[in-house]
């Protein structure tokens, strides 16, 4: 069994749980908000980095997970001074 593959999916599933957990809190408060959407950036970089620690990843799924993950990587700066204006 390859290791980085089941590191990012245990980190997955824990930024999942944590922004349900942040929303599910208060979902009234943009804060709250604006904090769970910053952690499922993270959670969506990790997803996408499964499928690139993969071995047997093929280079087009490589290619097209590591799009899908920038996307995620680059928003969580956005999230992020977002998260610190509202604070």
């Amino acid at each position: 069994m390859e290791f980085f593959p089941l590191i990012h999916s245990l980190a997955t599933a824990f930024y999942l749980f944590l922004a349900g957990y942040i929303l599910l809190k208060n979902p009234k408060v943009l804060l709250n908000r604006v904090g769970s959407a910053y952690v499922f950036t993270f959670a969506v970089w990790s997803f996408s980095m499964i499928f690139l620690h993969n071995l047997h990843t093929t280079k087009e799924t490589a290619r097209s997970f590591l799009n899908f993950g920038t996307v995620g990587g680059i928003l969580s700066s956005s999230f992020f001074l977002w998260f610190m204006l509202v604070f």
